[in-house]
This record gives C-alpha cells, structure tokens and sequence, in this order.
C-alpha cells in the first residue's frame, strides 16, 4: 500500500572518512618452497592477500583462524610477475571473509592440487603462521 507524501524532501547521507580503524595486517615476505606470502590485510569488511607462486600447477589456498574457522575464499584476480613471460611466477590477490575481530593470527595454507577427481588430489605446498597487527 502506497500513500503518496506532499511537499518538498531532501536526504542526507554522511559518509565516514577513510580510516585505518579494525584494520590489522601483516607484511612479509614470508617464502616455502616457492610460495611467498607479500602481505595479509585484514579489514573489517574482507581479508586481502598477497601471493606469489610458480606457474606451473594449480594451487587453492586457504585460510583459518586460531579456533580452526575456515575463512571463505571471495574471489581471487592473478597475473603472471612478467607479462612477457608465460613461464614466470603468478602474482594473486585473494579475497576471503573478514577475520574476526578477536583473532590475532592466521594460517595461510596453500595446497597443490594433483587430481581435481578426487577428495584426497591435493597437497599441503606451503603453510604459514601469520600475525596480525
């Protein structure tokens, strides 16, 4: 049911300015067999991460919190370091869930995954402890 309103109205949004406010992170980098982790951002909307990994293969990362919590990954945006080299190592950004507000560290665990078939077609490739701050 709609009920049409005389006169003249105005809204007025207030829009908050940047801050840095429940914003932790932490900055590498931190290298494993190949995989290095430049950075981990985390706001209170997402958490951002900065990977690096060799061409070859196909990896999934991951990232849990100190109580075990699997954080869903958003979307990930990748390019290889150098454009004119096919062969070179990819640079990913990934977005998963916010870390909660609580947590202090997080695991970044990034798997290699050998067989998309089957449940067990992956392998721990890197895994690092990540403090927040």
């Amino acid at each position: 049911d709609e009920t049409p309103l005389e006169g003249d109205y105005t809204l007025t949004f207030t829009m908050p300015a940047p801050s840095t406010e429940g914003v932790r992170s932490y900055t590498g980098p931190q290298e494993q067999n190949g995989v290095t982790l430049h950075s981990l951002t985390a706001t209170p909307a997402a958490a951002k991460m900065d990977l690096q990994v060799p061409a070859e293969g196909d990896i999934q990362p991951k990232v849990t919190t100190e109580d075990g919590t699997l954080l869903k990954l958003e979307r990930g945006e990748g390019t290889h370091v150098d454009e004119n080299d096919s062969n070179s190592d990819y640079r990913w950004t990934y977005y998963f869930d916010t870390v909660p507000e609580d947590c202090r560290n997080v695991t970044v665990t990034v798997y290699n995954i050998v067989d998309y078939d089957k449940p067990d077609g992956y392998e721990v490739l890197a895994e690092f402890t990540v403090p927040l701050s």
